[in-house]
């Protein structure tokens, strides 16, 4: 897979029509991923515009007001002092249960939401293996709600982008609220909530700034995509450079020139293409900070301690213990814990990898013979 790292190429390539597609194997990764769901970004031609209009509607159309308010009742019902194990399942769980009511108006489905989007998320990063149960349960239940329209409320993802979501069939429907509204929402701002929490814990002079330059300065520092990858559909030259037809090319955001250093007060903090740009750019920049923003106040108001010495990277697979509202800081995660974890991450890794390749092999043998 062709890297590229030259910003002026990377603008013009991910917005270029031949550049829409989905490199095969990043594709098929994503499948193993949120299996049984089929995620947005492994559909193509006229499925996928059908899709992301649902998603660019959804998105547009709810209200500020409806994403804070949801932010403020999770924070309210699950937030408290204590000691946590781990500071991103806490995370994920107060913004699972927000990611709910923005999605489908209420929360009834909070519980069955959270146990199969947290199994996604250890599936992405490669610390669990997928519990299908929990998933086909989300499935099941998304049905019952996602096949009764009259009962969307109004402000809510389903109510706001009503037209585009009855466009789609009652499969498409669940597929796309359980692998892009509920798991990839809830996945995305649990990170960036996580990783500013991590950073003003350990970077006590940016503590002063406010929760939105917090936010947008976690999304510039360990941005949501750890890879964006594509694949031309066409022969394209961009800026003197040929890319071949079929030929897969991938940037990796994180590794792009950028001053490493934490600090929300830059004014030079261009996020990049953390969210993306062009046909597959995600709708959600303007939502998803804003909820991280609000859960991050709440769990500032509170006070987050962390363990000392933690190493802070993109990942977030390395589990972080912290303690929630005042009292002394939480004791580091021991040795035998974190050796589990790398055994299982080492485990995963080597299953998932080879079994995508697999996924994806007739498509890439179909891509190897258009390159021929």
């Amino acid at each position: 897979m062709r890297r590229v790292d030259d910003s002026r190429v990377i603008d013009t390539l991910l917005r270029h029509p031949a550049f829409a597609d989905r490199a095969v194997l990043e594709k098929a990764l994503s499948g193993r991923f949120f299996a049984p769901f089929v995620h947005q970004e492994v559909v193509c031609g006229p499925r996928f515009e059908a899709r992301a209009r649902l998603s660019r509607a959804a998105l547009a159309g709810v209200a500020a007001e409806t994403v804070r308010g949801a932010a403020d009742e999770a924070c309210a019902h699950l937030l408290g002092p204590r000691g946590v194990p781990s500071l991103l399942d806490d995370v994920r769980r107060t913004v699972a249960r927000a990611t709910v009511r923005i999605a489908l108006g209420d929360d009834l489905l909070d519980s069955v939401a959270h146990a199969a989007v947290a199994d996604i998320d250890r599936g992405i990063k490669m610390i669990g293996r997928p519990d299908m149960q929990a998933r086909r349960a989300l499935g099941a239940a998304l049905e019952g709600v996602l096949d009764a329209p009259e009962r969307w409320p109004a402000g809510s993802y389903l109510g706001v982008a009503r037209e585009q979501a009855l466009a789609l069939d009652l499969g498409e429907r669940v597929d796309q609220v359980a692998s892009v509204f509920l798991a990839t929402g809830t996945i995305q701002v649990s990170d960036v909530v996580t990783h500013a929490l991590v950073a003003l814990a350990q970077t006590p002079a940016a503590r002063g700034a406010t929760d939105e330059e917090v936010v947008a300065e976690a999304v510039r520092c360990w941005p949501v995509n750890s890879s964006i990858t594509r694949q031309a559909t066409a022969e394209v030259i961009i800026d003197g450079r040929r890319f071949p037809r079929s030929e897969p090319v991938t940037v990796v955001p994180a590794s792009l020139p950028r001053d490493a250093t934490f600090d929300p007060r830059r004014t030079d903090g261009a996020a990049g293409w953390a969210f993306g740009v062009g046909p597959r750019a995600c709708p959600a920049r303007r939502v998803a900070p804003m909820l991280a923003a609000a859960v991050l106040g709440r769990y500032r108001a509170l006070g987050v301690t962390i363990e000392e010495g933690y190493a802070h990277d993109r990942s977030l697979a390395r589990e972080v213990a912290a303690r929630l509202g005042p009292g002394p800081a939480p004791p580091r995660t021991s040795f035998a814990r974190r050796a589990r974890s790398r055994a299982v991450f080492a485990g995963v890794c080597a299953e998932s990898y080879p079994l995508a390749f697999l996924d994806g092999l007739s498509e890439l043998r179909r891509v190897l013979t258009e390159r021929a």
